[in-house]
Order: C-alpha cells, then sequence, then structure tokens
C-alpha cells in the first residue's frame, strides 16, 4: 500500500492518501527555502486535529494528528530539513518515507494556497 503510516507509541497515523502514486509526490517544493502559512489562511486546532481554510480560493483542509503536528512546525524559520527530523525523532518512519511523505504533504498545501515558500531570511508577508 502507498501512503504515509507515521507510528505514534499510540497509533498509526496516515499522511499521504493512500491510492497516491509517486509521480504525484514530486512538484514545486523548494528545497532552498522555508515554508511559511499564508497571510491569508484561517485555522483552528481541534482535540485531534486541525482545519485549515483559505478564504479567497474556497479551499478547506482538515488534518489529522500528525498534518497537525507538521503544520504547527511551519513557521518561516524551520526548512523542511528542520520538520522532517522533528518528525523522525516523534514517530517512528524511515528517513526516505517521512522525506517523499513531507514533500507530498508541502505540495499540496502549496497547491491549495495555504502556504508560501519564502528565503530562509526574509520576514513572512502579511
Amino acid at each position: 500500500m502507498v501512503g504515509a503510516h507515521f507510528r505514534s507509541r499510540q497509533r498509526s497515523h496516515r499522511l499521504v492518501p493512500a491510492g497516491k502514486r509517486a509521480a504525484d509526490r514530486e512538484g514545486n517544493v523548494n528545497t532552498n527555502k522555508v515554508p511559511a502559512l499564508h497571510p491569508d489562511v484561517i485555522w483552528r486546532i481541534l482535540d485531534d486535529g486541525a482545519v485549515i481554510v483559505t478564504p479567497r480560493a474556497g479551499n478547506v483542509r482538515v488534518l489529522n494528528r500528525v498534518g497537525t503536528a507538521i503544520w504547527q512546525l511551519i513557521d518561516g524559520k524551520k526548512s523542511l530539513a528542520d520538520i522532517e527530523s522533528q518528525l523522525i525523532h516523534t514517530y517512528d518512519v524511515p528517513v526516505d518515507q517521512a522525506r517523499s511523505d513531507l514533500r507530498s504533504f508541502m505540495e499540496e498545501l502549496s497547491k491549495r494556497d495555504m502556504i508560501v515558500w519564502k528565503n530562509q531570511n526574509q520576514q513572512p508577508s502579511g
């Protein structure tokens, strides 16, 4: 089965939906830049996840616990490598799988205008 399973000590979490092809996992994720929350995004953390809304585009994304953990790490300062390292430290997941699934997740957020990419020393816009 294709799809990331991040295992915490309590249960398994899926980050990439089952059925995603490897070709779908590559895109415009820029490893030379850092992700930052889009200034127009509205979000709320819930008991077991988060809801993200982009009012202009009308996109809504519901995140599971792993997605929410990643979302909370997106601060415009941490690189993908920093976020990846945190995932590997927190969840029982191989490095290659964490890298691939993180990039796929970031690509999805980017396509939905939920995050933007900026230079590491650039101030977040908004």
